[in-house]
């Protein structure tokens, strides 16, 4: 893309700052001319690559320019809470600056687990993860990952494998990243039932059931059908894992491969309508994984279901693979009726073969006969005189698409139940079942997406379907709003476990704004209009926001001395213990410099955050930690009067909206407090100090994000050595105690 600056310019960074909302900690404000403001416009800088107009060519083919779009100019105003206050900078100019950041690579971070027979997760242990046969990341024993997205991937599709303990089965995902972002989501896996045991000489039959126990569907095996990996026929005994994925389960939904799409004549990604995928796996008896070679055979008793039939009579079905590469259904074949002897009486089933050796999940979908009338030319009368004419004939054909026509839903995430500023980053769970489909309703349709720098994901369903969406942020479940912003009359209903069920209708244009459904070839519109109606969710706890004086290294005021490119650039975290019944509670952390170690030092910035919960232990929700970043003592680089080396940090932190008086229930003997009072305390981190989980201070070291994320995991787990995954433990190796209830 070519970008032309006229000669007026200094640069061809834009000037003016986008806007970027930061919402306050309850209690604290902002005093302008227009009264006490809770949420405060920062602004932002694109980060872009920018040149000035003093630069000149190099005269090689190479992009010589090392300068970013950046703040240049700007100004500090006071936030007043009830018992302390904080400095925060506004951005009024940009301009081109010494790019001090480094392009972020896509990140995607979660926990991998199965859900058991009785509603308890199971974490992926060990597990790996791959893309394309590419080792992307390993799972911790709580199930976490973390990873970079391949530079030349557009659509992520990853295999859950579980080498170790093989309790679960290799799963396909898609998985949604941001460019430049770390996403968060949460993946859920196919657990393996019992193994069912066969001999690879024999032909073997099992049966399909459902949640009621009744079966409706079988698949058989060949006799000598299975190979191993290296295609050598196997014999000998094995071991059958086979589940089915009921639709009206959503667990099963979730845990089932990729989404419920399929890409149709058009290129257009759909979704589609399920009967119920199954996962199967074969192994010998010593846990290697065996290989179907021959033709296995699908049966459905066409009693059971109701199937449309095409012009030729057949039923108008089809067989599905999961393609490990795009994470969409694959068309494998049609199927076809066939009459069999039971039980001396003559029954009709639906059968359908398949011979891919590398298959795992199948699908069946109903899909669309549609007729249109072809023109064709032809010749009539007897041989020694005819005549050429234009006749029209009807011709049938199948196409992959929905039976009904698709819809849009739009969705916002917010950073707190303000709903005031969008959140990017958030996973959106979309599962569409059938208008009253009763208490057990066969869900038709799943996708999954990710809030864009705005917050807002559009997903399809089906129109006139009730379907049921939930979203997630940080491995935990967001809560709708309880009006969300929609049309007066817009049904809906927000279910006790955050779920929201809503009508998927469209209602054109209401007052001049449009959604929050939208019909299929409108996704452009919902995905551009950031004011139309939408559905609304806002996490419970309170999003951490870092507020920097000086976001630019190399100045006095500067939170990081060194720029996102280096390895060396460090973070440093908190570790406080709150039992606290509430979730909007803020910890706010003020950084200031130490010259004279009383504290009255200039501000770095402000670290605010809320407390977290240990989420594997649902009834101890009233037991909470915060990690609060600071700013690492150390050097001060000042640009006046030169470096000073070995500064302390004075750590200033406050409780903001807790109902009661805290009481203070444990400190490290290992730390420097300057005070300790009801609410809040104050710290000194020393330079040249050792500082580690002991102290309940955790430090990392890396470039861009690294250093930030590993020291906030280390933080949340009490531990930064070994396989860390970010699971809040409240009472591991803490720097200080409270008691809040």
């Amino acid at each position: 893309m070519l970008k032309v600056a006229d000669s007026e310019s200094k640069d061809t960074c834009n000037p003016k700052p986008k806007s970027l909302l930061v919402s306050l900690p309850n209690g604290c404000n902002y005093n302008q001319a227009t009264g006490n403001a809770s949420m405060v416009d920062v602004g932002t800088c694109s980060g872009d690559i920018c040149m000035n107009s003093t630069m000149q060519d190099s005269g090689s083919c190479k992009d010589g320019f090392t300068t970013c779009c950046g703040p240049t100019n700007l100004t500090q105003i006071d936030i007043n809470c009830a018992s302390f206050s904080y400095k925060m900078s506004l951005i009024k100019e940009c301009g081109c600056n010494e790019c001090y950041s480094t392009k972020k690579s896509a990140r995607v971070s979660g926990h991998a687990y199965g859900i058991n027979t009785n509603g308890g997760r199971e974490y992926l242990k060990l597990g790996k993860v791959y893309n394309n046969g590419v080792e992307l990341s390993q799972t911790t024993w709580g199930g976490a990952f973390i990873f970079d997205v391949p530079d030349d991937v557009e659509k992520l599709v990853v295999t859950f494998e579980d080498p170790i303990f093989k309790k679960f089965f290799p799963t396909i995902k898609r998985l949604n990243f941001i460019p430049g972002e770390t996403v968060d989501q949460n993946v859920v896996l196919t657990l393996k039932p019992d193994p069912i045991k066969l001999y690879s000489n024999q032909s073997f039959s099992l049966s399909l059931g459902n949640t009621t126990g009744q079966s409706f569907a079988s698949i058989t095996f060949p006799e000598n059908g299975f190979t191993d990996t290296s295609g050598n026929p196997y014999n000998g005994e094995a071991n059958l894992y086979m589940k089915y994925v009921d639709p009206r389960n959503i667990n099963d939904l979730l845990s089932s491969a990729g989404e419920f799409t399929y890409i149709d004549e058009e290129g257009d990604e759909m979704p589609l309508i399920t009967y119920g995928p199954f996962t199967m796996s074969v192994e010998d008896t010593s846990g290697n994984p065996l290989l179907l070679n021959g033709n296995a055979t699908f049966k459905l008793d066409a009693g059971m279901v109701n199937v449309s039939e095409t012009a030729d009579g057949q039923p108008d079905l089809q067989m599905w693979y999961m393609s490990p590469v795009s994470g969409v259904w694959i068309k494998m074949g049609n199927f076809r009726y066939e009459t069999f002897s039971t039980r001396r009486l003559l029954e009709v089933f639906i059968v359908g073969e398949f011979t891919t050796p590398d298959i795992q999940d199948l699908d069946i979908l109903e899909t669309v006969t549609v007729s249109r009338v072809e023109t064709y030319w032809t010749w009539v009368g007897n041989p020694d005189r005819r005549v050429r004419v234009q006749r029209q004939r009807t011709v049938y054909d199948q196409v992959q698409r929905v039976v009904s026509s698709a819809c849009v839903a739009k969705f916002k995430a917010y950073t707190d139940l303000e709903f005031q500023q969008g959140l990017p980053g958030v996973t959106v769970n979309f599962l569409s079942k059938p208008l009253d489909a009763g208490e057990n309703p066969t869900w038709n349709g799943y996708k999954q997406g990710v809030t864009n720098s705005d917050g807002i994901v559009c997903l399809e369903t089906l129109c006139g379907n009730e379907p049921v969406a939930f979203a997630e942020y940080e491995s935990e479940r967001m809560v709708p709003s309880n009006t969300h912003d929609i049309p007066v009359g817009y049904q809906f209903n927000n279910w006790d476990d955050g779920n929201v069920e809503l009508q998927a209708r469209d209602w054109g244009t209401i007052n001049g704004r449009s959604g929050p459904v939208y019909r299929y070839d409108d996704r452009e519109s919902c995905q551009n209009s950031p004011n139309d109606y939408h559905f609304q969710f806002a996490p419970i706890a309170i999003q951490a926001q870092l507020n920097m004086v000086q976001p630019n290294p190399y100045w006095r005021l500067s939170w990081y001395t060194q720029p996102a490119t280096v390895s060396t650039r460090r973070a440093c975290f908190l570790k406080i213990k709150i039992r606290l019944a509430q979730f909007s509670t803020t910890v706010a952390a003020t950084s200031r410099f130490d010259l004279s170690r009383d504290g009255l030092g200039d501000q770095y910035g402000t670290y605010t955050t809320g407390p977290r919960a240990d989420r594997t232990q649902p009834n101890e929700q009233d037991n909470k930690a915060a990690c609060v970043q600071f700013r690492c003592p150390g050097d001060i680089i000042d640009q006046t009067t030169g470096p000073i080396d070995d500064v302390p940090t004075h750590i200033d932190v406050n409780f903001v909206g807790v109902n009661t008086l805290c009481r203070n229930t444990a400190n490290n003997t290992n730390l420097s407090f300057l005070s300790v009072g009801s609410n809040s305390f104050t710290l000194r981190a020393e330079p040249n100090v050792n500082y580690g989980p002991d102290f309940g201070i955790y430090i990392a070291n890396g470039a861009g994000n690294t250093a930030h994320d590993n020291a906030l995991r280390f933080c949340r787990t009490g531990s930064d050595t070994g396989n860390v995954d970010d699971i809040m433990n409240p009472d591991t190796r803490t720097a200080i105690g409270y008691d809040c209830t």
